[in-house]
């Protein structure tokens, strides 16, 4: 046996994964934006953190939105495998991004596609944890957020404001805490609570509508993009946990898409989901 091939022997069963900030960190942040990216299509939101975020993170999108904190996140930064977690207490931690009309997937008449995916890790509250939203209770203007219940559950509600009725899908069952979570919501634009699929770790969970009232579409509202809370002005529904990413499609992604995601994220994270 050769030297060589001795050496690749020995070293061949051991890895370390890159580290963020690290050059090889960076090489696998990169790769992981490209996979995601080739995978969803039109991406409106890509958030991912970085260890250098303060009281802005700017998306990896093309369109580079920016999101905003309510203060500085250096302290609430961790390294989670290549790629960054973000702590959020539950009370005040959130970011929005201002009101585009791009966020928005539905003009009053008709609904287009979308899709919300996102890996965080809950902690059980008895509040709503919102993971991303465009949606204003206290202002009257509704259009849409992806949340974890106060039992934990998995929802994604849309509201037709003049309508003052919604659509939305259920997972009736609690997801875990204190673990990293992939969740995500999809909705093809049919205007029915039927066109909505919810998933974890890329498997279907839906089980339940939600609904209210004599629904036609969403509404194009001015109201700011969130992610970890809801509200437009002051803020409510504040997630506890950490996240590490929240995805916007403007397109209905299929199972075999989340598997796709799932897989990079796993990678990138080091996850077993």
């Amino acid at each position: 046996m050769t030297l060589e091939a001795s050496v690749e022997y020995r070293v061949a069963p051991y890895s370390v994964v890159p580290r963020p900030g690290t050059p090889a960190g960076t090489q696998k942040r990169q790769e992981f934006i490209a996979r995601v990216l080739d995978i969803c299509g039109q991406t409106e939101i890509f958030w991912l953190p970085l260890l250098t975020d303060t009281t802005g993170s700017t998306d990896v999108s093309r369109n580079a939105r920016v999101f905003t904190w309510d203060a500085t996140i250096a302290a609430q930064l961790t390294n989670q495998g290549s790629g960054v977690s973000v702590s959020l207490n539950g009370t005040a931690d959130e970011a929005d991004t201002p009101d585009v009309a791009a966020l928005s997937f539905g003009d009053s008449a008709v609904d287009t596609p979308f899709s919300i995916i996102a890996w965080v890790n809950q902690t059980a509250t008895t509040g709503i944890k919102a993971i991303f939203s465009k949606f204003d209770a206290a202002g009257t203007l509704r259009e849409y957020q992806l949340v974890l219940d106060a039992a934990e559950k998995l929802n994604l509600t849309l509201y037709d404001e003049s309508a003052d009725a919604y659509i939305g899908r259920l997972y009736n069952t609690a997801l875990g805490t204190g673990s990293v979570l992939m969740v995500a919501g999809t909705y093809n634009g049919s205007g029915g609570p039927g066109g909505i699929v919810l998933y974890s770790a890329a498997a279907v969970i839906d089980d339940t509508d939600y609904t209210s009232g004599t629904y036609v579409a969403m509404e194009n509202l001015a109201t700011v993009g969130r992610i970890f809370s809801s509200g437009s002005g002051t803020p409510v529904e504040f997630f506890s946990g950490s996240g590490l990413c929240v995805l916007v499609v403007a397109r209905a992604l299929s199972a075999d898409e989340m598997w796709e995601l799932k897989a990079a994220g796993n990678a990138f994270w080091g996850l077993t989901l």
